[in-house]
């Protein structure tokens, strides 16, 4: 009976080791569990903040896309109206030219 005894708390019986070495890989799971999850928490955040990140870079970029395109048809649109306003200078000065030749026939008429 004393040696079952003894068996019983003998730090290397194989009961013992299985023990701690079952006790210590819980323990190691533990802390990997531990750091799997950190570092999911981790990635989770860096993933937000690159979403965040490249969400605002797509908004300034068609922001910007949208200036230029505005920029660019307000230029057309100038273009257009200074065309027309060098046909209307030209017509004006065909008025002009036909009204002073009208005027010197009706001078040479009398």
């Amino acid at each position: 009976p004393v040696s079952s005894d003894i068996e019983d708390i003998d730090p290397f019986s194989d009961s013992s080791i299985e023990s701690k070495a079952t006790e210590k890989i819980m323990e190691q799971n533990k802390v990997l569990e531990a750091e799997k999850r950190r570092m999911k928490e981790q990635f989770d955040m860096e993933k937000k903040l690159w979403m965040e990140q490249e969400r605002e870079r797509l908004r300034l970029q068609i922001e910007k896309e949208e200036k230029e395109r505005i920029q660019r048809e307000e230029e057309k649109f100038q273009r257009k109206l200074a065309e027309e306003r060098r046909e209307l200078e030209a017509k004006q000065q065909e008025i002009e030219r036909k009204e002073r030749e009208a005027e010197k026939l009706r001078k040479e008429q009398r």
